[in-house]
């Protein structure tokens, strides 16, 4: 096949594609107080397309410029404290889950690239669109969460 011949089938492909995406915004409003003893960090993350910098996590912002050390991820948040964001636009596919990802004390971007899904020290929280109100606390070492609206 020659290359001008598969420019009609690349040309396919990319309107089957595009035309299976079923991207829909969202909008999430989120309220965490940290109940645990130590600070945490906080941020949105997004398991899939399309990228958004408001929901990249930290190992796409670590892939960004400028260099991981002149752009952070997240905010910290101090014991008994609460961080709120309203009103947070995500555009979604079908498939593409919306995250509140939490680490354990305030760690920078290079600590939190070693810090796994599943560790006692990182929560990855659904979000649901609308309204979430969280609650982190460390129980037994490991931190969890708790929501308060249904």
């Amino acid at each position: 096949m020659t290359p001008r011949a598969l420019i009609p089938s690349i040309l396919g492909l990319a309107m089957l594609v595009a035309g299976g995406c079923n991207t829909k915004t969202y909008n999430f409003s989120v309220a965490v107080k940290n109940e645990s003893s130590e600070p945490v960090m906080v941020g949105f993350a997004k398991d899939g397309p399309p990228f958004e910098n408001n929901w990249a996590t930290p190992e796409q912002v670590a892939r960004m410029m400028p260099r991981p050390d002149e752009r952070g991820w997240g905010i910290p948040v101090a014991p008994g404290k609460v961080a709120e964001v309203e009103n947070e636009k995500a555009q979604l596919e079908r498939s593409t889950t919306a995250y509140l990802r939490v680490y354990a004390t305030a760690p920078s971007l290079d600590s939190m690239l070693a810090i796994s899904s599943g560790s006692p020290n990182r929560l990855d929280i659904p979000l649901r669109p609308g309204e979430n109100k969280i609650v982190v606390t460390r129980e037994g070492g490991q931190l969890k969460f708790q929501r308060l609206n249904p």
